[in-house]
């Protein structure tokens, strides 16, 4: 056995914290684990293991593999040239160094303070790998990750003590796990898989179901509620219960309660949910100080050949609380085949009827030249490019992009009230497109909604409808107060607009 130069004192070392994972977090790391760590390093320390966490942010999942790492590095090492090899990996080699590397940088130090700093002049860390030094080939950890539709790219990882870590599994891709488990060829090779629990299939769900030991399977499943984590505070619940739109959201049950999504809730609404919509009636007095917006989805020819204006008073901004936005859409027009421009010639004469209003336009594509048109008009009209990013951080952290996030504002409204459909106009389609909306979650528990090439691949209809409505729940979707109480002409016509829709409803309880 090759042991580092201080040859009894690691001896020493290797039979007290070798077997015990746990023993190791506590004494040579100075850590206080919690009861789902301890779970964690307890299924580990077994040779051979096939480990998988499920866990809701801020249980320590990731401090947990980083204190593994480098148990795995300073107590197992073979005499044969296979040596010891620890590979960390997540869905983007970025995720590595911002998650379990700096956790192990983090246990380093902790290393260096107490009553086996001994160790650490031994340990060499740098950004790419962490080794034993003289053993930098045969002793080590390092990352790796693969690009999708590149999983060969992870093989060639064999040892007599390997041990994989994978962080935010469910956003590997599948090709690349099966990869990372045909190089456990040795008895003593193990595996760790943690993460939300971001999709109802795949490599990380079947650990949990058809694969794990309660199935009969080899992977030893485990469960890291946030509720039940001592690191998370009840005043963080109580936030993200707000946030997030209740305990039984599914943001709330993947990002906090580490659940798997149901099949009944990959979409983001049900048809019960929307047509709720259309019985609510006003819900927007002229006390509310009320501006007007308009949605306009631009016909992208081929499956997307129609043209969408939603036409709705609003007030508020927020996604909750007592400023969160409530909307009524007093009009929908919609046109097939119709030329972009003359589309915008429709929007321009509805946006010149409403004082203060906005236009929210999907500029990509099409939409690009009608938008230059209506803004040289002189009209208040912004591009939507709602494949990027979100402005505030906490979007950020939730939502793929600004369409995830407009897609989920939308819908929360829709849930609790906040959106009524004053108008019959295209009712049949829009309730159609409104429960069809497929919402899935990335390894790191942010909501994204499928893209248009996949819903057109499944037979899902174009939400040109429930586009241009989700448009107006953009983060940055202002409006102007409209001041309703205006005289004159164009008063006269914003009286008359919501008139028509009173009228309209006057009959609905």
């Amino acid at each position: 056995m090759i042991l580092l130069p201080n040859r009894e004192l690691h001896a020493a070392f290797r039979e007290r914290y070798a077997p015990d994972a746990g023993r190791f977090a506590v004494e040579v790391c100075n850590q206080e684990p919690t009861h789902q760590q301890f779970q964690l390093y307890d299924a580990v320390s077994e040779a051979g293991c096939r480990v998988s966490a499920v866990s809701g942010h801020g249980t320590g999942k990731t401090r947990g593999f980083g204190i593994i790492a480098l148990w795995h590095l300073t107590c197992y090492f073979s005499n044969s040239n296979q040596g010891s090899e620890t590979v960390i990996s997540a869905p983007k080699v970025d995720q590595v160094r911002k998650g379990v590397w700096r956790e192990m940088a983090v246990a380093l130090n902790e290393l260096q303070r107490g009553s086996h700093a001994w160790l650490r002049p031994y340990i060499v860390m740098n950004s790419q790998r962490v080794y034993i030094r003289d053993f930098k080939e045969t002793w080590f950890v390092h990352a790796k990750t693969a690009p999708r539709g590149s999983p060969d790219n992870v093989s060639g990882s064999h040892a007599d003590w390997l041990l994989i870590l994978t962080d935010e599994t469910a956003g590997i891709p599948d090709g690349v796990m099966s990869r990372f488990t045909g190089a456990l060829t040795d008895k003593r090779n193990r595996i760790a898989c943690a993460s939300q629990g971001s999709r109802n299939s795949g490599f990380f769900w079947e650990t949990h179901h058809k694969t794990s030991t309660r199935q009969g399977g080899a992977w030893k499943a485990l469960h890291f509620d946030g509720e039940n984590s001592p690191l998370v505070s009840r005043e963080n619940l109580r936030e993200k219960e707000d946030e997030y739109g209740g305990r039984d959201s599914v943001e709330y049950k993947v990002r906090v309660r580490g659940l798997f999504p149901v099949d009944s809730e990959n979409y983001l609404l049900g048809r019960t949910e929307i047509e709720r919509s259309y019985t609510l009636g006003r819900i927007i007095a002229a006390s509310d100080n009320p501006g007007w917006l308009i949605g306009f989805d631009v016909a992208g020819g081929g499956w997307r050949n129609k043209s969408v204006l939603i036409i709705a008073r609003v007030t508020g901004s927020e996604e909750f609380g007592p400023d969160a936005r409530r909307m009524e859409i007093v009009k929908i027009i919609r046109r097939g085949g119709t030329d972009p421009i003359a589309m915008g010639g429709i929007a321009l004469a509805e946006a010149r009827e409403l004082t203060n209003s906005a236009v929210l336009i999907d500029a990509v594509g099409q939409g690009w030249p009608v938008f230059k048109n209506m803004e040289e008009q002189g009209i208040s009209i912004h591009p939507v490019m709602w494949g990027k990013p979100n402005f505030r951080k906490n979007y950020k952290d939730r939502f793929l992009n600004q369409r995830a996030q407009a897609n989920a504002f939308a819908a929360r409204a829709v849930r609790e009230g906040r959106l009524s459909i004053l108008t019959d106009e295209c009712k049949t389609d829009l309730i159609l497109e409104a429960s069809r909306i497929p919402r899935k979650f990335d390894g790191r528990g942010k909501q994204y909604i499928m893209s248009k090439e996949d819903m057109e691949r499944e037979g899902i209809p174009s939400p040109d409808l429930w586009d241009a409505i989700s448009f107006l729940f953009l983060e940055w979707a202002h409006y102007t107060p409209s001041g309703e109480e205006i005289s004159g002409e164009t008063g006269t016509r914003i009286k008359r607009a919501v008139k028509e829709a009173e009228d309209a409803f006057a009959d609905v309880p």
